[in-house]
């Protein structure tokens, strides 16, 4: 019976192993946003009604579901998105969303944040939409052009890694600095 436990753990650590090593299930590294930042980074997404939270590549969820629960207890009416590719990660998404108190005004995703068209995460009624990005500096000029290219106004929000060849309205030094652009 233990052999057979043993068995099955050294299973799931093999697959969950794959699905964080490899590319095709995850093209970018899970490193959550740090915690004692919380603060600076729910400050800088300047929640407000009317207003879309994209968080692409949202790992964990944690930014997302902090800034939701910022907005329950403001009520306001904040859509938050959370896009993901990696199915545990995904999984662990739905699981929060489930017991979360803000639940209806949080929408997950499923896709590859390089090969999407961000307009159809705008809903037209909202009239500000912020982005929140924690992407490694390689990767980071990718999105920031699909981004870019919306015909919409836009802040958006790089924590860690500012974006290329443009000066943010305002750094927030912390653990890590969060960049601003509007």
């Amino acid at each position: 019976m233990a052999l057979i436990i043993i068995g099955i753990f050294f299973v799931l650590i093999i697959n969950i192993i794959i699905i964080f090593a490899f590319p095709k299930f995850s093209p970018v590294p899970y490193f959550p946003s740090n915690f004692k930042d919380k603060d600076k980074i729910i400050a800088s997404l300047d929640l407000q009604n009317k207003q879309t939270v994209i968080d692409l590549g949202a790992g964990d969820g944690w930014v997302i579901f902090s800034a939701a629960n910022t907005a329950f207890h403001k009520k306001l009416n904040t859509l938050f998105v959370a896009t993901e590719i990696n199915p545990l990660l995904l999984g662990l998404l739905y699981w929060k969303r489930f017991f979360h108190p803000n639940k209806k005004n949080i929408q997950i995703k499923y896709f590859d944040i390089f090969n999407y068209n961000y307009q159809s995460l705008i809903v037209n009624h909202q009239s500000l939409i912020t982005f929140y990005l924690y992407l490694s500096p390689w990767l980071i000029l990718k999105v920031q052009e699909k981004i870019q290219a919306l015909k919409r106004k836009k802040t958006i929000i790089a924590y860690y890694y500012a974006l290329k060849n443009i000066r943010p309205n305002t750094i927030i030094k912390g653990e890590n600095k969060i960049f601003l652009y509007n």
